[in-house]
């Protein structure tokens, strides 16, 4: 059983959720989803618990059968892209920075 990660449009990230689900289903996808925080927000002088996505663009996806997720996937239609999780985890998310000029 692997995690995969699938990148679509930001925003778009329910609706495909919901077409995989659909689509792929089971027995092919144990899980599907992408995770979420919450953050307190002031909106019109009250604060608010706001749900915010931790990862915009990308859905994870538990599977066993990966060869037919991503063949199904080209049957979705919405932009999917299908990686490996563990390559997206260890990705750097930002840049080393460069060293400053001068002596």
């Amino acid at each position: 059983m692997g995690m995969y990660v699938i990148q679509t449009i930001n925003g778009q990230e329910r609706h495909v959720k919901h077409l995989v689900e659909r689509m792929v289903g089971a027995p092919s996808v144990e899980e599907c989803f992408y995770p979420t925080y919450v953050v307190k927000k002031s909106y019109k002088r009250e604060w608010r618990m706001v749900e915010k996505k931790l990862t915009p663009g990308y859905l994870f996806v538990v599977s066993q059968d990966i060869e037919h997720v991503a063949h199904a996937l080209h049957e979705v239609p919405a932009f999917t892209r299908l990686g490996d999780a563990d390559d997206f985890l260890d990705r750097p998310r930002r840049p080393a920075r460069a060293a400053p000029f001068g002596p």
